[in-house]
């Protein structure tokens, strides 16, 4: 409970309990001056789109600015607008040497599904190996160098990938169960 005071001529202070605050409405001159808000004029949207929202894309901008965007679109105007960032690579065999050297092309989709798009358009993802190099040479040798005292069990937990690329050779049985 609040308690509202009041300190008269005589410097006495009363003290009034108040029950229930409510809050006044807003008054009437202040809705009206919300409403007379002034409205900014536009000749040339895509001139002012340019000079105030450069590098957003569509998306953005209709996110960020809903009447300049609805202003472009009723103008017919929008395909000057990008739709998304895109990156345009002259060379995206190139780029994935430089940036992704050791992926293989599940790890590249996985990580950049953009480049790996690029690189498939372009006919060149038979230059991004499919594997690794390990799973290339026989896995029961690469097992017998890496993992020698493991079990299956072990294997498996420790190395799913070669696990299973035994399992399909039909080597499992060479590797020991304890």
């Amino acid at each position: 409970m609040l308690v509202f005071s009041l300190v008269e001529e005589k410097n006495e202070e009363v003290k009034y309990p108040v029950m229930n605050v409510q809050k006044v409405p807003m008054p009437v001159q202040k809705k009206q001056a919300a409403s007379q808000k002034k409205k900014r004029s536009i000749v040339d949207p895509l001139a002012y789109y340019h000079e105030h929202y450069p590098n957003l894309t569509r998306g953005q901008l209709q996110r960020k600015d809903q009447s300049l965007y609805q202003k472009l679109r009723s103008a017919g105007l929008l395909q000057n607008i990008p739709c998304r960032d895109t990156r345009s690579l002259h060379d995206p065999l190139a780029y994935y040497h430089e940036h992704y050297p050791n992926l293989t092309r599940g790890q590249l989709q996985r990580k950049d599904q953009s480049l790996y798009q690029q690189l498939r358009r372009r006919d060149l993802l038979r230059e991004v190996p499919v594997q690794n190099s390990r799973m290339l040479m026989d896995p029961l040798t690469y097992y017998h160098e890496h993992y020698p005292n493991l079990t299956r069990g072990q294997l498996r937990r420790e190395d799913p990938t070669l696990y299973h690329k035994l399992w399909r050779k039909g080597l499992l049985s060479e590797v020991s169960l304890q």
